[in-house]
Formats: C-alpha cells, sequence, structure tokens
C-alpha cells in the first residue's frame, strides 16, 4: 500500500467512525470556552528574579532577553494545553494555534496559580491526564483500524489497551527525557565552561551543540515515529516498540520519509488555514470539528501504514526463517533417515 492510498484507507476509516472525534473535539471546546488557567503571577516573580544587571556583556544579556521573551509568552498561556501534550499527544487546534486562548461566545474567567511549586504540581498532573486522554484516542484508533483491517484478530478489552497503552507512554516519555538530559547536560556544562573563557566562543560553541541535538532529535523522531503504533496495535512494551519502528523505518526508509513528512506538512498547512477561521465562533466552532477529522485521519493513515510494513517484515522474517531451516535440512539430513538406509542395505 502506497503512502497516498494510506491517507485514503485512513480518512474512510475515520469517516465510518465519527465517535473517534469526540476527544479532540471535547478539549479543544473546553480550551475554547471553559476557565482559563494562568501563571501570570508565578511568571512575573520569575522576571524579576532574572532581570539582567547592566554591567553584563551582550551575549549574556541577549540569551537573558531570549529567556525573557519565552517568559511573557507563558504569562499569557492557558496551562489547560499541557491536557493536549504529549506522544503523540491530542490533536487540539486551540493549543496549536493560540497557547493563550481564543476569544469565546462565553466567558468563563481565569484561574490564577499562586506558587511555582504549585504551577509545577498542576502541570505534572495535568501532563499524566493527558497521556490518559492521549492513551483513549490513540487506543481508539488503533481498534478501529484493527477492526477494518485484522478482523479475525485476537484483540485486548479496551480498557486493559488504554491502561497499557499510558503505561509505556510515560516510560516512552522518560526514556526520551533521560536521552535529552544524557546529551544535553555534558554538552551544556563544555559550553559553560567555555563561556567563563570566553563569552563569545562559549556562545558558539552552545549554537553549535544546538545544531547537534536538533539533527539528534530529528534523527530519533523519524526512527521512533512508529513506535506509538507498535505499543498500540502490537501490544509491546517500549523497547520493543521503538525497535518495531525502527525496522519498519529502516526497511522501508523512503516511503516511511515520505509519510512522516507528507503528515507534517499536512498538519502544518492546515493549522495556517484553520487560524485564519478563528476570527468568528462559527469559524472557530468549524475549524475546531475540521481539525480533528484531518488530524485523526492521518493518525489512522500512520497505524495503517505500520500495520502493513509490519506485516510485510514478519513475512519476510517467516520466509527466511524457512529457506534457511530448508537449507540445513539439505545439507544435514537428519541421522534417523540415515540409519533407516543402512538397515535396508544390510538385510
Amino acid at each position: 500500500m502506497g503512502v497516498i492510498d494510506t491517507l485514503s484507507a485512513g480518512y474512510r476509516v475515520i469517516a465510518r467512525r465519527w465517535w473517534l472525534l469526540a476527544i479532540p473535539v471535547l478539549l479543544d471546546l473546553f480550551l475554547w470556552m471553559g476557565p482559563r488557567l494562568g501563571v501570570a503571577g508565578v511568571v512575573r516573580d520569575l522576571s524579576v528574579a532574572i532581570n539582567p544587571p547592566a554591567q553584563l556583556g551582550q551575549e549574556t544579556a541577549g540569551a537573558l532577553q531570549q529567556i525573557q521573551y519565552i517568559l511573557d509568552q507563558l504569562a499569557r498561556a492557558n496551562l489547560w494545553i499541557l491536557l493536549a501534550w504529549g506522544i503523540p499527544g491530542i490533536p487540539s487546534l486551540i493549543a496549536a494555534v493560540a497557547p493563550g486562548g481564543l476569544a469565546a461566545p462565553i466567558t468563563a474567567g481565569v484561574i490564577q496559580v499562586g506558587t511555582a511549586p504549585q504551577a509545577l504540581g498542576l502541570a505534572l498532573a495535568l501532563v499524566l491526564v493527558g497521556v490518559l486522554l492521549s492513551s483513549v484516542y490513540v487506543a481508539g484508533v488503533g481498534s478501529a483500524v484493527l477492526q477494518e483491517f485484522e478482523p479475525g484478530a485476537p484483540r485486548r478489552p479496551f480498557g486493559r489497551l488504554v491502561l497499557s497503552t499510558w503505561g509505556q507512554l510515560l516510560l516512552f516519555l522518560l526514556v526520551i527525557l533521560f536521552v535529552a538530559l544524557m546529551f544535553s547536560v555534558p554538552l551544556m556544562l563544555l559550553g559553560g565552561l567555555l563561556a567563563l573563557v570566553n563569552p563569545s566562543v562559549g556562545m558558539a560553541t552552545l549554537n553549535l551543540f544546538s545544531l547537534l541535538m536538533l539533527a539528534v532529535g530529528v534523527w530519533m523522531a523519524v526512527y521512533l515515529f512508529f513506535a506509538v503504533d507498535s505499543i498500540v496495535l502490537n501490544g509491546v512494551h517500549i523497547l520493543r516498540a521503538m525497535w518495531n519502528s525502527a525496522n519498519v523505518v529502516l526497511r522501508n526508509f523512503w516511503p516511511a520519509l515520505g509519510l512522516i513528512i507528507l503528515i507534517q506538512v499536512i498538519s502544518v498547512g492546515m493549522s495556517l488555514i484553520w487560524k485564519q477561521l478563528t476570527f468568528s465562533p462559527w469559524g472557530t466552532a468549524f475549524a475546531i470539528l475540521a481539525n480533528a477529522f484531518i488530524s485523526t485521519g492521518l493518525v489512522a493513515a500512520s497505524f495503517i501504514f505500520y500495520l502493513d510494513r509490519f506485516k510485510r517484515w514478519q513475512t519476510q522474517q517467516q520466509a527466511a526463517l524457512l529457506a534457511w531451516r530448508r537449507w540445513q535440512e539439505s545439507q544435514f539430513p537428519p541421522q534417523d533417515q540415515d540409519n533407516n538406509n543402512d538397515e535396508g542395505e544390510g538385510l
């Protein structure tokens, strides 16, 4: 099945199962019209704490200004968007085009978080709940794909599938965090030491390290793109899912890369279109529904592509194993057959 056929099959699956859109649509409606969860007070305290003195160098002052810009954006953000964050995450229009929220037909107010520990605790809880919602979402899409393309295959109960997926996705996040820290912390420490000796050399080194980390991140994103698909469809643990994903990509590199690029291009391009529709309540409502359909179709296409290429890989492995056994039998015939032949000759 080619890339375009995979996309068409993904949208056919979603078109017959509209309930799969429930989670992204309901989440976007909540982010749009529900009360916002703000951290402006916490960000304001952090801004005062990092206020740079006048004697700092130009490079250091520029870095602090970038941090200040990030804090300003965070001050306007809605902390509820963490419900859409994760791997793979829930396709949320509001979180993508307006993290601070959009003008809604009803006003629900803003809930301000008072302290930094409260903000961190809430952020962690929202991430855990968001990964759970994402597990329900991908488990539903994966079950629909299996029902469509593997109707006779045994399937686990949906609740057990969701809980298993939730645990494995949390482990996946921890693995990615561990790898990121393992690479970034030593490099950042080295860059900081060089910055103490020569600020220009230190900043150049940090920029080089950032490019290196970006390259490693892109490489991991490509080869682990189907890890979630493997967790849901194969019911395996995260390390096996990463192995399956890497093998599927490696054995189908150009089709897999083409699908990944096409998914990203469609996602980014459609988000730009939806953003133009969010200037009116009716346009926002239509954009929320359309975004859920387009994004869920892409998720289904990813599942279908992985399932098709994984089955090909397993078939090739079985054929290679069968050929190897036949070759062994031809080179080393069973001893019982040789003994029977000797006894027949004796008689």
